[in-house]
């Protein structure tokens, strides 16, 4: 079960609509929503920052669930291939399709279909991005992700009574449009586009038809499924729903009437690290820098004051008249002790100031540790290590990974590929032992080499 959030501003941008969420970390819940929308740069600047002032979460990370219609999804199938290969592959499919002339912000996420490959592609003008970032910036919080709405979506699926070899679509009314969306219980957003419609107006209620009939078909002959079921949001009326369970002879139910701020409670369910999430982990880096910084430099002025009010009180003490001297002794002596623990504290606030200046100036970094942190973020879920060594030589540090794997011999190799990819061209740079890999061929001669059954694996290496 995923975990929600605690003390991270949840933001939903529905088309300019905008609501706000968190949790504190007592559990108490506060939310907001706007009352108008916003339609331009400056209006934007203006709720988010009435948000963060009526939910009093200055200070805090922000998370944002996106719909608009600067933000594009398609689904496309793949070759076998390399994570770093596939990154590219799918930037330049993005560099094809876009309708802008600068940078788009890309994610992705891959399934797996009747034995092919598909990604789900996102990607968003780089400029839209950096724009949130900065307005968030100005509001008072630091914007580390931005989620699209199918990311949300994907539960929804994922909850779903159907079986493993067929899809479900969703047909939504939301903010004066129809959304039509595919997807599977692995979660899988396949499909998903919006139409202008009324449903007061019957022309408009038989292009809807017409246009999921058109959805199921393209789906069909995509991904070799058929969709079972259709879910329509309880804006339709009880006569919609029986029309197209009659037309298109597919089960069709009424989704769950969603809560006020269900879309945001989803999002702080979704951790940061998310593949969907469209703000790279270079860019939330920089972000939680210069939160830091800020954060220190604050200590830092607040702990000035402080001593200088102590040099104040222990001038005014002597100076009273009629103040015993002994009396004023033993007052300047428990100033004096108060002010040496408020300046070794300042001492330590320095410390910490100086290795967050070393860590943004490319300074030496204790390795073994960010390393093995490392190696959370980038370990495939079916690879399991038993045991990490990294050892101090000459010339830098030397590496060991020894660990299983329970996938069967074919699933490993992809996997080991991609993990060695990853220490290779990762921010360690790790250098290889060539021999490594052909070593597990051997030794898989010998062991199980089906679907099933305990591979093992040592990876030997060094980071100069």
């Amino acid at each position: 079960m995923s975990i929600l959030k605690r003390n991270v501003l949840g933001i939903n941008i529905f088309q300019g609509w905008i609501r706000a969420y968190r949790t504190d970390r007592s559990g108490k819940e506060i939310g907001w929503s706007a009352d108008k929308k916003a339609n331009t740069d400056d209006e934007m600047r203006a709720v988010l920052k009435e948000a963060v002032a009526k939910t009093r979460s200055k200070g805090l990370y922000a998370s944002i669930l996106l719909d608009d219609i600067l933000l594009r999804n398609t689904t496309f199938d793949i070759p076998l291939m390399g994570r770093r290969d596939l990154n590219k592959y799918i930037q330049r499919k993005v560099d094809h399709m876009k309708e802008f002339d600068h940078d788009a912000l890309v994610s992705y996420t891959q399934y797996t279909i009747k034995k092919r490959l598909f990604v789900s592609v996102f990607f968003l003008p780089k400029l839209f991005a950096q724009l949130l970032i900065k307005t968030c910036g100005q509001a008072g919080v630091y914007l580390v992700q931005i989620m699209p709405l199918a990311a949300a979506r994907s539960a929804q699926f994922k909850a779903l009574p159907i079986k493993d070899d067929e899809m479900a679509a969703f047909v939504i009314n939301m903010y004066d449009k129809v959304s039509l969306i595919v997807g599977k219980t692995n979660g899988a957003v396949l499909s998903g586009r919006s139409i202008k419609a009324d449903l007061e107006e019957d022309d408009d209620v038989n292009r809807i038809i017409k246009e999921i009939r058109r959805s199921i078909l393209y789906s069909k002959q995509h991904y070799g499924e058929n969709v079972s079921l259709i879910k329509v949001s309880d804006r339709f009326d009880e006569i919609v729903l029986d029309r197209i369970s009659e037309d298109l002879k597919v089960t069709a139910e009424f989704l769950p009437q969603s809560k006020r701020f269900y879309w945001v409670v989803e999002l702080l369910k979704i951790p940061f690290k998310d593949l969907t999430n469209l703000i790279s982990r270079k860019m939330q880096r920089r972000v939680r820098i210069r939160k830091y910084t800020r954060f220190t430099a604050s200590i830092v002025i607040v702990l000035w004051l402080a001593a200088l009010i102590a040099v104040i009180t222990v001038e005014y003490l002597l100076y009273k008249e009629g103040l015993p001297l002994a009396a004023v002794k033993e007052k300047v002596e428990a100033i004096e002790q108060e002010l040496d623990q408020w300046e070794k504290r300042h001492h330590r606030v320095d410390t910490y100031k100086r290795s967050w200046d070393m860590m943004k100036a490319g300074g030496p970094r204790p390795v073994p540790a960010y390393f093995i942190g490392y190696l959370g973020n980038i370990l495939p879920d079916g690879l399991i290590l038993k045991k990490t060594s990294v050892k101090s030589a000459d010339n830098g540090w030397e590496v060991a990974l020894e660990g299983i794997s329970t996938n069967g011999h074919s699933k490993t190799a992809l996997e080991l590929r991609a993990f060695s990819n990853s220490l290779r061209n990762g921010p360690f740079h790790l250098r290889l032992d060539k021999g490594w890999y052909e070593e597990w061929l051997k030794q898989m001669k010998k062991g199980p080499t089906g679907n099933s059954g305990t591979n093992s694996f040592l990876i030997t290496g060094s980071i100069l």
